[in-house]
């Protein structure tokens, strides 16, 4: 900043914005910044394949589905079985 706009403010009103800035962070936690960046990252990565190739985005558009189904399916699934693992010690220890 110019030394004028330091000369413009008194020191506490220039304290208090800093106090500010330094408490945004605390507001927005890492995972919804991760969100928001992957939200953009898709969006960008879409336009992107569209304008590079727009057979080959609607092929991806196509597996897209297929994927999310595979991966919630599988991570069903890895859930179920690792209940199942813990049911089972559970009863190995209390046996």
């Amino acid at each position: 900043m110019p030394m004028a706009f330091i000369d413009k403010y008194d020191k506490g009103y220039l304290m208090s914005r800093i106090s500010e800035i330094v408490s945004v962070p605390s507001h927005f936690s890492p995972s919804v910044i991760n969100i928001i960046i992957g939200v953009f990252d898709c969006m960008i990565s879409a336009v992107l394949l569209v304008r590079i190739n727009p057979k080959l985005s609607l092929i991806v558009l196509a597996i897209i589905p297929l994927y999310v189904a595979v991966t919630v399916w599988y991570s069903r699934r890895m859930s179920a079985s690792s209940v199942s693992v813990i049911l089972r010690s559970a009863e190995a220890f209390v046996l």
